[in-house]
């Protein structure tokens, strides 16, 4: 699982910086009747879910950028064959 959470961090940062992402993901079914968690797992799984809560924060804030990135990109007029001149204002 540290893997995967690994591999979300790493596809996160290339999305970030534009590149496509690699893909290839499993969906996990938890194991059925395996009881409490050991004691000795507890520091891994504490640290895995704070691995994976980070790695949901960084693919939040590219999704809300891209957002944000499409809305502007929506807000441009499109071009017309009248004549006119379309400006983009790009410092705000």
């Amino acid at each position: 699982m540290e893997a995967d959470v690994a591999a979300a961090a790493a596809s996160a940062a290339a999305a970030a910086s534009g590149a496509a992402p690699a893909g290839g993901w499993r969906t996990w079914l938890p194991p059925q009747g395996l009881g409490p968690l050991p004691a000795g797992l507890v520091d891994r799984a504490r640290r895995l879910r704070a691995g994976q809560e980070q790695v949901a924060g960084a693919l939040e804030d590219s999704r809300r950028r891209a957002l944000q990135h499409l809305t502007a990109v929506q807000s441009v007029p499109q071009a017309t064959r009248g004549g006119r001149a379309v400006f983009l204002d790009i410092t705000g």
